[in-house]
């Protein structure tokens, strides 16, 4: 019993510390099941439902300015990376 109690109040702990670091609320899902989040969603897209968005090309321009600003996140982390390689 005391162990998961302890289990329990390092939870509230670590979310203290996130916040007192970033200043903002600790995410409930971790940047792993956000990107799988990601990634099934976009799978999901059909080709058919992208054409009919070709109704309002706004706001495809503006997904696909979006889409592109992560892509070019995703690799300039991986060229970090592998700076000191």
């Amino acid at each position: 019993m005391k162990e998961s109690n302890l289990q329990y109040e390092n939870g509230y702990f670590k979310r203290l510390v996130y916040f007192a670091k970033y200043k903002e609320k600790r995410p409930t899902k971790t940047a792993e099941e956000l990107l799988q989040q990601v990634e099934r969603d976009i799978q999901r897209v059909s080709r058919i439902a992208v054409e009919n968005m070709l109704t309002n090309p706004d706001r495809l321009e503006g997904h696909l300015e979006i889409v592109v600003k992560y892509v070019e996140r995703v690799r300039a982390t991986l060229i970090l990376q592998g700076w000191d390689r």
